[in-house]
């Protein structure tokens, strides 16, 4: 939990580090706090994006108007200290070179970083011509105007400065982009870009996306390939990856634990999230729906990792749900039931505007735990931008980390070498302790919202001391295996040195409590229905509905054959329905009974007894739901009498 923590509160600890005061400011003071906020007096950051509306462009005709910029962290000149690039809207983009000490200059002007003030928005580094240093690439998004909107590419010159060839490259995409994601999504070992971009908010639409717009391939997301010399082709059709949506960031991760790399899209407002799968072949496949019971709706930022270190990649989103109960009924407007189901009923999904932390189930599949962990209801959330910026091997975020000068916790730093014609980004690192899996990290480009992190593995440590195995898995097959090492310290790793070996596949059956057999007991064709009723028309502050608590079921060998048989419930206007096990271990489904005329009521509860005293059991059934007043006689309770062979006779005023 402690992960997800540092994941919601990122934006709180960036504002802070620009509000501080540092006149008498000590670096070297460890205090009693495990962060201490570096002032801008001492660091030398004084970058601000303010944004100014105005009556041609402001936040009511632009709904992304303060949608924000980036941050990336990357080493420029290869001496082992994390550098800075800002994006601004209104303001010029900053490049920030790390002297050490949690001081940087500001080297934009000499860099070559273009003095416009032409709306940036995400930033990330890459090694895009495979050189050894870091590229630096740059979305735009002008409103209204695609022919200012073109993203910039600079690349490293090796000297400190840098030269903008995006159009060179192919990757000058005028469509309005908010973020970029290089990765190897086909395996041949050069890096690829994923790139989120949008529609143009149109005036008086607010979210609403013009329909007419979605034949515009400028709307879309693009999948550009890289076609190795330094150019790129739009792949977006090629791959099945053409949308229309109002995109915000994209998270890259082994999902399925196949090894190739499949793509999380958020998006705001109505247009699902996007789950890409990788299917191996140069294609992705939308499986949103298969892979998750519900999303969030205004999703934001999103991150990828193994938060509960069972090995796989679990999903956080974050959303705008306030954190205290009146601002969340105040702002109840914006999850209209009837705008939800319309939403559901046509294809939308199920959304809720709600963080979602899908905990990957390890067999295709993620359950969304935010709300058992806490983590819900975080207002207008972003994401993280984790770095080592002090250089002693602890993890900073924004500010200076306190925790290995206070002797809290121990750390474990690995830097990834890879050899020519091959990159990190999909690298995954696995620790073992005492033979078991402890902890997983897969290297992604970008991470969060608009923003990118350091390239170095980082892993907290705890109270160990030594590592037992380190398994470093590469896109192309061959593996690093490390034994006893020792933490507190960075370790280099070469995948010159790395050797061909099997893939580290998961068995998705391993260590499953339970097993689905509905098929084999017959059972696989039962499905539930619900009435519809809207119990949000009569209680507007009802924290959830009150109608939809069913099925119940209830167990018992109703016929005296020594078999277990099975009543299960209905909600109001359907019938329940009777189980009888045969000789076979199946079930022969008994629809028609003494229960069918109660159809009328809804079904909350349901016990065997034997309340006549002739051993068998008889079924008393609880009625109860939301949608009856108080003096309704579908809220009658109903006892029905077994005449011993299973056989049910319902009994007049049998309960009061």
């Amino acid at each position: 939990m402690d992960k997800i923590f540092k994941i919601i509160t990122a934006s709180i600890l960036i504002t802070a580090l620009f509000s501080s005061c540092g006149n008498d400011f000590n670096i070297n003071y460890k205090g009693d706090k495990l962060f201490t906020i570096i002032p801008s007096e001492y660091s030398n950051i004084t970058f601000s994006n303010p944004v100014k509306q105005t009556k041609e462009n402001n936040h009511i005709i632009n709904v992304e108007f303060i949608s924000g910029a980036g941050v990336a962290v990357g080493d420029i000149n290869s001496d082992g200290l994390p550098d800075l690039f800002f994006t601004g809207n209104q303001v010029r983009d900053r490049l920030y070179l790390n002297k050490g000490n949690f001081q940087f200059e500001d080297i934009s002007d000499n860099a070559g970083i273009s003095t416009d003030n032409k709306w940036s928005t995400g930033v990330t580094f890459v090694d895009i011509d495979n050189d050894g240093d870091q590229d630096i690439y740059v979305c735009r998004s002008v409103y209204l105007e695609d022919e200012k909107s073109a993203n910039q590419l600079y690349i490293n010159n090796g000297d400190l400065t840098f030269t903008e060839q995006a159009k060179s490259y192919g990757l000058d995409d005028h469509g309005f982009s908010v973020q970029s994601i290089f990765f190897d999504y086909d395996k041949d070992g050069l890096v690829d870009m994923y790139l989120v971009n949008q529609p143009p908010s149109i005036p008086g639409q607010g979210g609403k996306l013009n329909k007419s717009m979605a034949s515009n391939r400028l709307f879309s997301d693009k999948l550009y390939k890289n076609m190795g010399n330094n150019k790129f082709e739009d792949f977006t059709n090629q791959t099945n990856t053409r949308n229309f949506a109002f995109g915000l960031s994209a998270s890259v991760g082994d999902f399925n634990n196949d090894t190739w790399l499949d793509i999380y899209v958020t998006n705001d407002f109505d247009v699902p999230d996007h789950t890409y799968l990788n299917q191996q072949d140069g294609t992705f496949k939308d499986a949103s729906y298969e892979t998750a019971k519900h999303i969030s709706n205004f999703s934001m930022g999103s991150d990828v990792a193994d938060y509960d270190n069972d090995g796989n990649l679990d999903i956080m989103v974050v959303d705008m749900m306030a954190e205290d109960h009146k601002r969340i009924k105040t702002h109840m407007g914006a999850m209209k039931p009837e705008a939800f189901w319309k939403l559901v009923n046509e294809g939308g999904h199920y959304q809720y505007m709600f963080n979602t932390l899908q905990r990957n189930n390890g067999n295709g599949t993620f359950s969304d735990l935010a709300q058992l962990a806490g983590v819900t209801s975080t207002d207008w959330s972003w994401a993280p931008l984790f770095a080592d910026f002090d250089n002693v091997d602890d993890l900073a975020l924004i500010c200076k980390n306190n925790a290995v000068e206070n002797g809290i916790g121990n750390y474990l730093r690995l830097k990834l070498n890879p050899t020519d014609q091959q990159n990190i980004y999909g690298t995954k690192v696995t620790l073992y302790q005492q033979g078991q899996l402890s902890q997983v990290f897969q290297v992604t480009n970008t991470r969060g919202y608009m923003s990118k992190s350091e390239d170095i593995v980082h892993f907290g440590m705890g109270n160990d001391l030594q590592v037992d195995k380190i398994v470093v898995e590469w896109q192309n097959g061959v593996r690093n295996i490390l034994e006893k090492v020792n933490t507190n310290q960075l370790v280099e790793v070469y995948q010159k040195d790395a050797m061909l070996t099997d893939p580290l596949t998961k068995d998705t059956n391993q260590n499953l409590l339970f097993q689905n057999i509905a098929e084999a007991l017959g059972l696989d064709k039962v499905v539930q229905k619900e009435n519809n009723y809207n119990d949000y028309s009569k209680e507007v502050l009802l924290p959830h509905k009150m109608s939809q608590f069913g099925p119940c079921i209830g167990v018992g060998d109703v016929n005296g054959d020594k078999r277990d048989d099975f009543y299960l419930g209905a909600a109001a206007g359907y019938s329940g329905t009777l189980f009888i096990q045969n000789k076979n271990g199946k079930f022969d489904k008994i629809e028609q009974g003494a229960w069918t005329q109660d159809q009328k009521s809804e079904d909350m509860g349901i016990a065997f007894i034997d309340v006549d005293g002739d051993s068998d059991l008889d079924m008393f059934v609880v009625s109860g739901g939301n949608e009856f007043s108080p003096e309704d006689t579908a809220l009658q309770d109903r006892l029905y009498i077994n005449n011993g062979k299973g056989k049910f006779t319902k009994k007049a005023n049998g309960v009061p």
